[in-house]
């Protein structure tokens, strides 16, 4: 079989990048990581939970970046999003050894701000209109254990741009 492509318990699904690896949780779903372009994604059936990520940044500022998480209305407050959530962080911690991970949040999400924070994560910096040019985003991070001095989460004390956002 071609290293592009992974058999798993539900078929055969299509793997962009052939040092892509595919492993199984422990709840029979399945979880995809992708180096090249760092994607984490993990779906399971019926697709009604989702999360992709990946892993980014040089030095210290290597961590693990949270693209999206989404769950079906359905199958909210279920704690489904707070296991994606654990699994991206588990990923970014154990694997690939980043110092943090991170997310952006609109400013107006409170119910997402207030998930985020039960799961550790604090606002490191308000990026002034950073969705559509308009709302303002929230850069929320959360230490992970190779950041022993927490240092990855000390706030900033001014809000940024997005053109002032290190994309590396």
């Amino acid at each position: 079989m071609s290293p592009l492509i992974q058999p798993s318990k539900r078929g055969t699904h299509l793997t962009p990048d052939p040092r892509a690896r595919v492993c199984e949780d422990d709840d029979d779903s399945q979880v995809l990581l992708q180096r090249s372009s760092s994607l984490c994604r993990r779906q399971s059936r019926p697709s009604h939970r989702n999360i992709m990520g990946k892993v980014e940044g040089q030095g210290e500022s290597w961590h693990g970046h949270v693209t999206a998480v989404t769950v079906a209305p359905e199958y909210r407050r279920q704690q489904l999003a707070k296991k994606l959530m654990n699994l991206l962080e588990d990923i970014s911690d154990n694997i690939d050894k980043a110092f943090f991970v991170d997310l952006f949040v609109r400013a107006s999400n409170a119910p997402a701000i207030k998930m985020y924070e039960k799961l550790g994560y604090v606002i490191y910096r308000r990026v002034l209109r950073y969705y559509s040019g308009e709302e303002d985003g929230l850069d929320m991070r959360k230490a992970l254990s190779r950041d022993v001095e927490k240092k990855s989460i000390i706030p900033l004390k001014r809000p940024v741009t997005p053109d002032e956002l290190e994309y590396d």
